[in-house]
C-alpha cells in the first residue's frame, strides 16, 4: 500500500509538473508580440449576416449598463461615395441597449488592412487615406470560424500578463456569435480560440455576458 501510495503520489507530482511546464511554456509564447490576427478571413462571408456579442469587456465608450442586445452589422461594399471618394471598404453599424431600454446606434466606416485580419475603423467623414496614415489598425480578428459561427475581435493587443496578452483596459474585446441563442459549445470554442491566439481570458475582471432577454430592435 505504501508503495502504491508512493507511486500514485509520484505520478501525481509528475503530472502536476508537466501541467505547470505546459502552462509556463504557453505563457512564454503568449507575449503580445506573438499574437497574430487570422490570415484567412473571407470578407464576403464575414459580412454576410449580423454578429451578436456573447461576451465583451467594458469599453470607454460602452459602459456595463449598455451590455444588452449588442450587435454589429457590416456592409460590403458601402455605397459608391464612401468607397470611391472616401476610400472606405465597409460600413459598420453598432447597436446596443441600455438597462433602461434606451436604444443606442452609431455607424462608422472600416478599411481592410494589407495585414490579414486587421481593420481600421473610424468616422466616415474622414477620408480613409488620412485616417490610416495617422492611426495603426484599430481592430484585429484573432479567431474566426464561419461554420462554427463565432469570431474573436480585439483592439490591438498591447498588455502582457503572466497568462497571455490583453487589450488595453477600456479599449474593447469581444466574442462574436451569429445567434443570440448560441450554444455553450460555440462559446467555449471561441474562448479556446482566443487563448490559443495568446490572449489572457481568466484574468479579465471587466469581461461580462451580454443580455438578449428583452431586445427592442425589430429588424
Amino acid at each position: 500500500l505504501l508503495l502504491c501510495s508512493f507511486l500514485e503520489g509520484s505520478s501525481s507530482q509528475i503530472e502536476g509538473g508537466n501541467s505547470q511546464l505546459e502552462q509556463s511554456q504557453k505563457r512564454m509564447l503568449a507575449s503580445c508580440e506573438d499574437v497574430k490576427s487570422v490570415s484567412d478571413v473571407d470578407a464576403e462571408a464575414f459580412t454576410s449576416a449580423p454578429w451578436f456579442v456573447a461576451k465583451m469587456r467594458v469599453a470607454s465608450y460602452q459602459p456595463r449598463e449598455e451590455f444588452n442586445c449588442v450587435e454589429a452589422r457590416y456592409t460590403l461594399p458601402p455605397d459608391e461615395f464612401w468607397r470611391s471618394f472616401m476610400g472606405w471598404d465597409l460600413k459598420v453599424n453598432n447597436y446596443a441597449e441600455g438597462d433602461d431600454g434606451t436604444q443606442n446606434e452609431i455607424s462608422f466606416c472600416a478599411k481592410i488592412s494589407d495585414e490579414p485580419g486587421q481593420l481600421w475603423v473610424g468616422p466616415c467623414i474622414v477620408p480613409a487615406f488620412i485616417f490610416t496614415a495617422i492611426f495603426k489598425t484599430s481592430y484585429w480578428i484573432l479567431a474566426y470560424d464561419e461554420e462554427e459561427r463565432y469570431a474573436v475581435i480585439s483592439t490591438r493587443p498591447k498588455v502582457d500578463t503572466e497568462d497571455g496578452c490583453e487589450s488595453r483596459e477600456g479599449s474593447g474585446f469581444w466574442i462574436f456569435v451569429r445567434d443570440t441563442n448560441y450554444t455553450n459549445s460555440t462559446y467555449n470554442m471561441a474562448i479556446e480560440a482566443a487563448e490559443d491566439a495568446g490572449m489572457s481570458i481568466d484574468g479579465l475582471t471587466d469581461f461580462y455576458d451580454v443580455d438578449y432577454s428583452s431586445c427592442n430592435r425589430e429588424d
